[in-house]
């Protein structure tokens, strides 16, 4: 991919961007030192922190990358929406910085948000299910919240909510 890229117009394409005259300060605006930026530029691998940096500041990569486009991307309603809201603005904004941190944090953020999601959809689609069984009489399903088994639950408690799950 690098190979069709042109390095030259990408950097100078950051320069009029953001106003900047030197290699020096692109390279503090890509989180680099000069001599890593100098060594990246040579070896053909500036392109990744360039690629992040520009997902991090909404910049449209086709333009940046290619000079074709609006130099920015503009928000979805959606992520306007979250906007909107302080509280979860501030949130989804951490949230991202954790995610793409490349840490063992991040790593489990993301675990856990799919987890979570994955429990919460399957709740919903546990409760739908339990509405409809009602509907047509069946008496047999045993609510979500009598099914769940904590870890904490004494062993007496846990055997009667495995007794309830077999009705």
């Amino acid at each position: 991919m690098s190979e069709s890229l042109d390095l030259s117009k990408i950097l100078l394409r950051i320069k009029k961007s953001r106003n900047l005259t030197l290699n020096k300060e692109i390279a503090e605006l890509l989180n680099l030192s000069e001599q890593d930026f100098s060594n990246r530029k040579k070896r053909g691998t500036l392109i990744e922190p360039i690629v992040k940096w520009g997902v991090n500041e909404n910049v449209n990569l086709n333009w940046l990358l290619t000079g074709k486009g609006e130099p920015y991307v503009t928000k979805s309603a959606e992520v306007v929406a979250y906007l909107d809201d302080p509280e979860t603005a501030e949130l989804m904004e951490m949230t991202k910085q954790i995610i793409q941190s490349n840490t063992i944090y991040g790593t489990s953020l993301k675990a856990n948000i799919l987890s979570f999601h994955q429990a919460m959809t399957g709740e919903e689609k546990y409760k739908a299910l339990e509405k409809e069984l009602e509907e047509v009489g069946c008496k047999h399903l045993v609510s979500i919240e009598e099914a769940r088994i904590r870890h904490d639950d004494p062993p007496q408690k846990k055997e009667e909510i495995l007794k309830h799950r077999a009705i």
